[in-house]
């Protein structure tokens, strides 16, 4: 994940981008890699990769450095680039396995290399790191998009009560400044009494709500469950 970027989140299965311009190579790696809870999807091609990658939408890419065509750090270069796919993790594998491309794979946008031949239970064990933490930050992404949610609601909720006091408010500003006037009758003065009465007591339920809502935001609400009928609910 880029550090300025986002992650696609995908709800179903993950997908797994096997991109290699070897037959062989694409079914060892789909069969060592099918134990492992996620779809399979494969290229031959780095232009067929590109082709395919915003349809597939794979949360891993082990891509292979040396294609026909253009390589796969051209291919790397071009996802990075664009906003919609910069965040798909990328393995690059390849049998060139010197320090200098493993450097520019990394440096590149990769994040991890496997070399050829495949040894199994290094492949097995790199791709699965890097498939569960792909799974934890959907997870996370998952919880950030609900507590943003959370947050609109409550701001709603609080420009909700904010109107609903501001009329009562308002009111018992005006009535008070009839009282103070001394132009009413004891009829008349009884009257705006009960009516300022009435405004307050809606201004305390708004409040009762404010209060109910932060109180179940931090857990301090006391609950008291009851046995209930269904029918008549």
């Amino acid at each position: 994940m880029s550090a300025s970027g986002t992650i696609s989140v995908s709800t179903g299965t993950p997908v797994i981008f096997l991109v290699d311009d070897c037959d062989e190579n694409r079914e060892i790696l789909a069969y060592l890699l099918a134990p492992l809870k996620a779809r399979i999807v494969e290229a031959q091609t780095g232009e067929e990769a590109l082709s395919k990658v915003r349809e597939t939408k794979p949360a891993l890419m082990l891509l292979d450095v040396n294609m026909p065509g253009i390589s796969g750090f051209e291919v790397c270069e071009r996802l990075q680039s664009d906003p919609e796919t910069r965040d798909i993790t990328i393995l690059f594998v390849s049998a060139l396995g010197d320090l200098e491309n493993r450097m520019k794979g990394l440096t590149g946008g990769g994040v991890d290399y496997i070399s050829k031949p495949f040894e199994p239970q290094e492949v097995l064990a790199r791709v699965n790191t890097q498939l569960e933490l792909y799974r934890l930050r959907s997870q996370l992404v998952e919880r950030n998009r609900e507590l943003e949610e959370l947050i609109r609601e409550k701001d709603r909720f609080l420009d909700l009560a904010a109107h609903g006091l501001r009329h009562p408010v308002m009111q018992i500003r005006g009535l008070i400044g009839l009282l103070r006037s001394g132009q009413l009758g004891e009829q008349g003065r009884d009257t705006l009494v009960n009516t300022i009465a009435g405004a307050s007591e809606r201004m305390n339920h708004v409040l009762n709500d404010v209060l109910e809502v932060h109180d179940l935001e931090t857990g301090s609400m006391a609950l008291s469950p009851e046995p209930l009928s269904i029918k008549p609910l």
